[in-house]
């Protein structure tokens, strides 16, 4: 109500190197062109309904409060810089670009607990901007394209794509506690119980643990006294790859990608697959099998059921031959059999390292917890294509 409008300034600048007198003797570069760019931008992908007093119904049949009004709410500010080098080389069969970028978000809105609720408000709860915290994403970006074979009957195409990326939220006032907890995990022994947090000088939904210390004599798990932070679950590469092949009517595309670097938290095994089974006669992991652990043990939260999220997936391939036009009216006739979510190699230990479940805690998303989440489906495609 009191910030509906806001000024957001942007420009861009870009230099054609390549017509430049200096260049034209270069044998190297066909085209290189320098580009920069700046530019503020109001986020407003939260919750519509944030700056107002809400009330839901529940489970139980009654109108319970949600959050309560903040006239005084304004959106996040994105600050966006980038550099960037868009090239060609190798007489044209090379080209792609280079981009550095850095993200910066302040007053970053969240919900919160109310320190004092207005009578006859939407609840306990508010979303307020907190004005001296920022979000910071910063990385490398770079696409690559190579015309490895280019002939009458023959031509192959690679594509190649990566980013290297970290963020942090940057909050001193918050000191080393976190300022929010998130990640909220289900099951069996994890009530109230939570796997993330939102910390100052930390990755956003960084893992907020205590650290498993091994069994007992008598197969009881032991833990740090204290919570510390154990990981990120925010990649921190990205990799993406397709190759085309032609070879006189038939057609072969593969594409692929992946993401490095981080964390998962797998709620799955804690709280569905544990040791504590066997005494039902209900399946367990198998990785705990001669554990040591006893099925006595109680589930509780810690890192011991965080993995490294690494992978690679090999997720469409397409075969096609083309028999061209048929008789008088059949134009353009090919057959092909696709393949989707064929393979995929890493060390997770779950149904697939790409599934995640929210499980949102105070209104913030969680990232990269696993609980009973459906595995990507596996398809086989065989299919024409004509036209008439």
């Amino acid at each position: 109500k009191e910030n509906r409008y806001a000024y957001f300034p942007s420009f861009s600048f870009g230099w054609n190197i390549d017509h430049e007198d200096f260049m034209k003797d270069n044998n190297v570069f066909q085209a290189l062109k320098l580009r920069a760019g700046y530019g503020e931008t109001g986020n407003q992908e939260f919750a519509a309904d944030a700056p107002l007093n809400v009330f839901r119904w529940n489970s139980y049949g009654n109108f319970a409060p949600v959050h309560s009004p903040n006239d005084s709410l304004k959106w996040e500010s994105v600050k966006s810089f980038n550099v960037g080098l868009d090239f060609t080389i190798v007489q044209g069969r090379v080209y792609g670009s280079i981009d550095y970028f850095h993200k910066t978000t302040t007053d970053p809105v969240i919900l919160q607990v109310a320190s004092q609720p207005q009578p006859g408000a939407g609840g306990g709860a508010i979303y307020k901007n907190i004005p001296s915290a920022k979000v910071i994403n910063s990385g490398v970006e770079a696409t690559i394209s190579f015309d490895a074979i280019k002939k009458t009957d023959l031509v192959w195409q690679l594509n190649v794509n990566g980013t290297v990326l970290k963020n942090k939220f940057d909050y001193p006032q918050a000191g080393a506690f976190p300022l929010i907890l998130t990640g909220g995990l289900h099951g069996q022994g994890t009530t109230n119980a939570f796997a993330q947090a939102i910390a100052h000088d930390q990755p956003i939904n960084v893992y907020y643990l205590a650290e498993f210390l091994g069994f007992d004599k008598d197969g009881i798990a032991e833990y740090s006294k204290t919570p510390r932070y154990a990981g990120d679950p925010n990649p921190k590469a990205y990799l993406g790859f397709t190759s085309d092949l032609t070879y006189k009517k038939w057609f072969l595309s593969i594409g692929a990608h992946g993401s490095f670097g981080n964390y998962l938290f797998n709620n799955t095994l804690m709280s569905a697959l544990n040791i504590s089974n066997i005494v039902g006669g209900r399946n367990i992991a198998s990785q705990l099998v001669n554990s040591g652990e006893s099925v006595a043990n109680p589930i509780s939260t810690s890192d011991r059921f965080m993995e490294k999220g690494d992978y690679l997936k090999v997720h469409n391939a397409t075969l096609k031959y083309t028999f061209g036009d048929i008789g008088k009216y059949m134009k353009g006739f090919n057959v092909y059999i696709s393949a989707n979510n064929l393979f995929v190699l890493t060390d997770y230990s779950g149904f697939d390292p790409e599934v995640n479940v929210d499980k949102a805690l105070n209104g913030v998303p969680s990232l990269g917890i696993d609980y009973i989440g459906f595995p990507t489906q596996r398809t086989i495609l065989f299919g024409l294509n004509f036209s008439l």
